[in-house]
């Protein structure tokens, strides 16, 4: 018991190191984590932004066609459509 007596200001010293360290490794996981949750949030935003225009890009070529007049400026949606590739943010210009 003596022991702890003489020895608690390192004790509580190295108790408070252990504490601010462990506090410094949550704020960098909490970080990493909502840095990975933007990134998946902008890809998703994107994947649906596509899905929006092959789908009107084929719903015009849909009502084009139904009117006689063959393809306008949507010629190459049948290409689209068969060279569908998933976009990750490495593909937006402006995406962090």
């Amino acid at each position: 018991m003596t022991w702890f007596k003489r020895n608690a200001d390192s004790i509580e010293a190295v108790a408070t190191l252990i504490t601010a360290l462990v506090a410094i490794l949550a704020l960098i996981g909490v970080k990493l984590h909502i840095d990975a949750a933007q990134q998946q949030t902008l890809e998703q935003g994107a994947r649906d932004l596509y899905r929006e225009h092959l789908a009107l890009s084929v719903h015009a070529d849909l009502i084009c066609s139904s009117f006689g007049s063959y393809r306008s400026h949507t010629d190459p949606v049948s290409h689209m459509l068969a060279k569908m590739a998933v976009i990750t943010c490495a593909d937006l210009p402006d995406c962090g």
